[in-house]
């Protein structure tokens, strides 16, 4: 049965290959993480499982903060926002530092 951690150790990985590649496996990258937090999604709506969606998007936010990679972070936290879901005090830390870092303050 899939479980968060899983999930987190697949996201992890995937992460770890972002900037190894040019732009567009990048983008093609982020949208793969992000369907992969979309299949957590649906796996727990549709069979009942217990997965931590919340916790994987904020693994996004992190992965993409030490990417330097803020839009991406910052659709994360609108997915969050529009899901309802709450933003740990932390995430939402790194998410000031980056609009700190990129000079959006």
């Amino acid at each position: 049965l899939p479980d968060t951690h899983r999930f987190l150790r697949l996201i992890s990985k995937l992460g770890m290959t972002l900037g190894l590649h040019g732009e567009a496996k990048v983008r093609e990258g982020e949208e793969r993480l992000f369907a992969v937090v979309e299949w957590m999604r649906r796996l727990r709506d549709e069979a009942n499982l217990t997965l931590g969606v919340e916790r994987a998007m904020c693994a996004l936010i992190v992965i993409f903060r030490r990417r330097g990679m803020s839009k991406a972070a910052f659709r994360a936290y609108d997915q969050m926002l529009a899901a309802g879901w709450d933003v740990p005090p932390c995430t939402f830390g790194l998410l000031i530092e980056l609009c700190l870092r990129d000079g959006d303050v």
